[in-house]
Parts: structure tokens; sequence; C-alpha cells
């Protein structure tokens, strides 16, 4: 029983410890989506407004 536990527990870390691991690039259109999202953000602080983030 503490055996099954233990190996479960185990595999779990090494496929989350893997999936962590794992560096994603972003495709055009989110680094296009990252680029507007850093300029509104600009836009809105140097009017003074809040920034709504969701």
């Amino acid at each position: 029983m503490k055996t099954t536990i233990l190996v479960t527990l185990f595999s779990g870390l090494c496929l989350i410890a893997s999936a962590h691991a794992e560096e994603k690039t972003l495709t055009p259109q989110q680094q296009r989506m990252t680029t507007c999202n850093q300029q509104a953000t600009a836009k809105s602080a140097e009017r003074g407004m809040p920034v709504r983030h969701i």
C-alpha cells in the first residue's frame, strides 16, 4: 500500500516537472496580442486610467 502511494506520488512529480520544464514559443498571433496589450497598458498609464486585468 505504501509502495503504491509512493510510486504514484513520484510519477506525479515527474510529470509536473517535465510539463513545467517545457518552454513554449509564442505563435505570431500571440506575439501580436502581447505587444498590443503592452501598448494599451502603457497608454492607459499615461492617461492615469486604472488597468483592468482579466
